[in-house]
């Protein structure tokens, strides 16, 4: 019986411990010299200490896992902080999830792709970082940081 009460209060505890709200994590940042609020819900990041990380063999195979992601889901929104009520809904294009690279289309709030993130997570995904390219082919950087 204190096994499975146990078991249960674990399973809570890291239930809490890993909970996102319904709108995912947030991120505050800019895309070139625009202020951004990006919120994401893909799954859960988590460091992997099961290897030597000093280890290049095992270049390639991250530190950083995410779970159920697949292409084509829908993975959340961002909006303009000048234009709050203008959300543009993302889309996973593609994840590696061992160099934490990532890949989002971004859809105009009419359906139409509108542009693509191509971007690396940081450590335990507290930092997105990359390029958008909207669908003028204009690259602009992008920086953004997880709020807690």
């Amino acid at each position: 019986m204190k096994k499975i009460l146990f078991i249960i209060i674990a399973l809570l505890a890291a239930n809490t411990l890993f909970a996102q709200d319904g709108d995912g994590r947030k991120y505050t940042g800019k895309i070139g010299q625009y202020d951004i609020t990006m919120n994401i819900h893909i799954g859960i990041f988590c460091e992997r200490d099961d290897f030597d990380s000093t280890d290049d063999s095992f270049v390639g195979f991250g530190m950083t896992d995410i779970i159920d992601v697949e292409e084509g889901d829908s993975c959340g929104y961002y909006y303009y902080n000048s234009r709050p009520k203008t959300k543009f809904t993302l889309k996973v294009k593609s994840y590696a999830g061992g160099d934490r690279l990532i890949e989002l289309s971004e859809y105009t709030p009419k359906g139409t792709n509108s542009g693509t993130f191509e971007g690396n997570f940081g450590k335990y995904g507290s930092t997105l970082k990359g390029t958008f390219t909207n669908n003028q082919g204009e690259k602009f950087q992008f920086d953004l940081k997880e709020e807690d």
